[in-house]
C-alpha cells in the first residue's frame, strides 16, 4: 500500500516548527544577556537624541509606546532623549524572576524541540512505528506550551514582552493542533495491522 502524502507533511512541519522552537529557546536561554543589551542601547539613545531630533510624530509614537506600559503619566508635553531612554527601558524590561524563568523555560523547551525535532524526522522515514508518538510528541508539546502560559502569568517583565512570549507560545499551541487535525481526520488505513506486515519495509 502507498504511503500517504500527509504523512509527509507532518514530518516535514514538524521538523521546520521545531527549528523555530529551537530559535525562541535559544534566545529565553540568552534573555539576560538580552536584557542587558536593551538596557545598554536604551542608554545610548538617550544620550544620543535630544528634544530637536526628535519630530511630534516620533514623539506621539513614543508616548503611544509609554501608554502601553501604563506609563503615560510619567510623560509631559515634550519628549526628550532621557524620556525616550526610559520608555525604551520599560518596553524591554525583565526583572531577575522572569530571567530564571525564561532560562529554565528556555532549557527545557531546547531539549523538547530536538525530541521534537527527531520525532518528525523518525515520521518520514518510519512513519507506521511512529504514529502514536507523534500523537504523543503533539500532546506533551501543548501541555508544555499551557504549562509556560500559566507559569509565566504573573512575570516581573514590561506588557510587550509578555504578550510577545505568549505569542509565541499560542502560535505554537495553534500549529500543534492542526497537525492533530489533520492526522486525525486523514484515513489511516495504511496503519492497520492487515497491511502493517506486508510492506512495513517498504521505501517512505
Amino acid at each position: 500500500m502507498q504511503r500517504p502524502s500527509w504523512t509527509k507533511i507532518v514530518g516535514i512541519l514538524m521538523i521546520l516548527f521545531a527549528g523555530c522552537g529551537v530559535t525562541q529557546d535559544i534566545k529565553q536561554i540568552n534573555s539576560k544577556a538580552l536584557s542587558e543589551f536593551s538596557i545598554d542601547m536604551a542608554e545610548e539613545m538617550s544620550a544620543e537624541m535630544d528634544e530637536e531630533e526628535i519630530s511630534e510624530e516620533e514623539a506621539e509614537i513614543f508616548r503611544k509606546l509609554s501608554k502601553v506600559e501604563g506609563k503615560e503619566s510619567e510623560i509631559d508635553s515634550t519628549i526628550s532623549g532621557e524620556s525616550v531612554g526610559n520608555i525604551l527601558r520599560d518596553m524591554t524590561y525583565l526583572g531577575p524572576t522572569a530571567i530564571s524563568k525564561m532560562e529554565l523555560h528556555g532549557k527545557l523547551g531546547l531539549g523538547f524541540s530536538i525530541i521534537y525535532a527527531l520525532a518528525g524526522l523518525f515520521f518520514l522515514i518510519k512513519p507506521k512505528v511512529s504514529l502514536k508518538m507523534i500523537f504523543g510528541v503533539l500532546i506533551v508539546s501543548i501541555l508544555f506550551a499551557v504549562y509556560q502560559l500559566i507559569d509565566s502569568k504573573d512575570l516581573d517583565a514590561s506588557f510587550i514582552m509578555k504578550k510577545g512570549l505568549d505569542i509565541n507560545l499560542y502560535f505554537g499551541i495553534f500549529g500543534d493542533v492542526i497537525l492533530l487535525i489533520i492526522m486525525a481526520v486523514s484515513d489511516k488505513s495504511y496503519f492497520s495491522e492487515n497491511v502493517f506486515g506486508e510492506d512495513y519495509y517498504d521505501s517512505p
